[in-house]
């Protein structure tokens, strides 16, 4: 077994994703598992700049943090599973919540 960590920040999607967990050969099949991060990008700000050419900076009150989602993994060579995860959005002091677990059967 080895600790393997995964970001993937894809251009198309405004998605971050983050796994956490350990990789390795079980009975001859390749296993990972572990944490599982995803959380909402926000690809739609622009960056003003002044006639210095240095950006500007402006304050809106604080930003909403978007969706998130936490939870436990597991992929073999057969389907992947979110064991329990953690869906919340709206602020971080007060967010909707929703619990949950999901598999995929290829």
């Amino acid at each position: 077994q080895m600790r393997l960590r995964l970001k993937a920040d894809p251009d198309a999607y405004p998605l971050i994703i983050e796994t956490d967990g350990n990789a390795g050969i079980v009975k001859g099949a390749a296993v990972y598992s572990g944490q599982l991060k995803i959380s909402g990008a926000d690809r739609n700000s622009a960056e003003l700049r002044g006639n210095d050419g240095e950006p500007v900076k402006i304050s809106t009150g604080k930003p909403d943090p978007g969706f998130r989602l936490n939870g436990k993994f597991a992929l073999d060579h057969q389907k992947p599973n979110v064991d329990e995860f953690r869906f919340e959005t709206g602020p971080l002091d007060n967010p909707y919540t929703a619990d949950g677990k999901a598999s995929v059967d290829l």
